[in-house]
């Protein structure tokens, strides 16, 4: 069985003063704390792999359980905060709504292709991938959505995540709320 720890990166410097590459934004004193807190919760079973983001908020998140099992964080730009897309301009008509709607599919597609060369990597065993929420939320819907399974909450707040676990052609998506003692 392969089971993918599946989160987004923790509380960021704030993206309406960041005047740099948003890239470069990480996170906060708070989201430095929370990325410790959730290395606490994930890191009572060793990791055989660590992915992220290249954005230096989602690096940092996952950077305490990369030093805890010695691992190297591997960067997979499909994994990439939705923000950065420029959108086609056939895309905003006939409205921005149906543009936003395929921005998400997009994202959501490239996130999942990185998930597939994850899976074709490790066949079985655990790995740690932090992302961005939205990008999170999306693959969780629609990995439930292409397997029958129950629709699995948002997760709106820092900390929460999914579990996904696959194993031949079962998967499943547990969501999981924010820890105990979590800094909000």
């Amino acid at each position: 069985m392969l089971t993918i720890e599946w989160l987004s990166h923790m509380e960021p410097l704030d993206r309406k003063t960041w005047t740099g590459d948003q890239n470069q934004r990480g996170l906060n004193e708070l989201g430095l704390r929370q990325a410790e807190r959730i290395c606490e919760e994930l890191g009572n079973a060793s990791f055989d792999a660590l992915y992220s983001s290249p954005a230096r908020r989602s690096i940092q998140t996952i950077e305490p359980m990369a030093q805890r099992f010695g691992l190297q964080i591997t960067k997979l730009p499909g994994l990439g905060d939705t923000n950065s897309l420029q959108l086609p301009e056939t895309w905003r008509s006939p409205s921005p709504e149906l543009a936003q709607a395929y921005a998400g599919a997009y994202y959501t597609g490239r996130a999942l292709s990185e998930l597939d060369a994850i899976r074709a990597e490790h066949l079985s065993g655990r790995i740690g991938v932090c992302t961005h929420g939205d990008v999170m939320v999306a693959v969780a819907i629609y990995l439930a959505g292409l397997y029958g399974l129950d629709i699995p909450p948002p997760t709106p707040t820092r900390g929460a995540r999914y579990t996904l676990r696959f194993e031949g052609d079962k998967v499943e998506v547990e969501h999981h709320n924010v820890p105990a003692g979590f800094p909000l």
